[in-house]
């Protein structure tokens, strides 16, 4: 038996992993061919991000002056002001998108009839967008209260945080779809 082969594997999981694959493969060659020269939907994802972490920093300072700078070089991201003073940039993997494409890949991956399949993901990747606006947001008072927390919190706690509750509705996706099978 070599070491790459899936035979001791269930039918159903093989099929899964292959379709994971598929996805994964058709997606990169996709995005980097097509759309990451251009920047769809990165710029469009990270203005929106932004945008509404900007206007939650209204929320803690509203009377501040509350800017937003594009810089193109040396990699795409938006720098957010508070009364002229630079508080976070977001570059184009703070938008989200890896995290909407790889849990929606999950769903296109596992079987389901396709009013499940979009039923979750309009309420995962809703989710997830409001989970990731409210991590920029986060991570932005931290870095305007000088936290030395900052980096621990863009790394690994938000991180762990959302690909937690991705994976929990994962797990309620295949439960509910494994439900009507039965």
């Amino acid at each position: 038996m070599s070491l790459f082969s899936l035979k001791f594997l269930p039918k159903n999981i093989q099929q899964f992993l292959l379709r994971s694959l598929i996805i994964f493969v058709v997606w990169k060659i996709f995005y980097h061919v097509l759309l990451f020269p251009a920047r769809i939907p990165d710029r469009q994802l990270t203005n929106v991000t932004t945008y509404l972490t900007q206007q939650l920093l209204y929320i803690n300072y509203p009377n501040a002056t509350i800017t937003v700078e594009e810089k193109l070089s040396p990699l795409p991201r938006n720098i957010v002001y508070l009364n002229n003073k630079k508080v976070v940039g977001l570059a184009d993997g703070c938008n989200g998108l890896e995290l909407y494409v790889l849990y929606l890949g999950f769903l296109l991956a596992f079987l389901a009839p396709p009013k499940k399949i979009i039923l979750y993901s309009l309420l995962g990747i809703s989710i997830i967008f409001i989970l990731n606006t409210i991590r920029c947001y986060a991570i932005t008072l931290l870095n305007i209260n000088g936290s030395s927390l900052s980096e621990v919190a863009h790394h690994y706690i938000f991180k762990l945080m959302i690909y937690g509750v991705m994976f929990l509705l994962w797990v309620k996706y295949t439960k509910s779809t494994q439900k009507n099978e039965a």
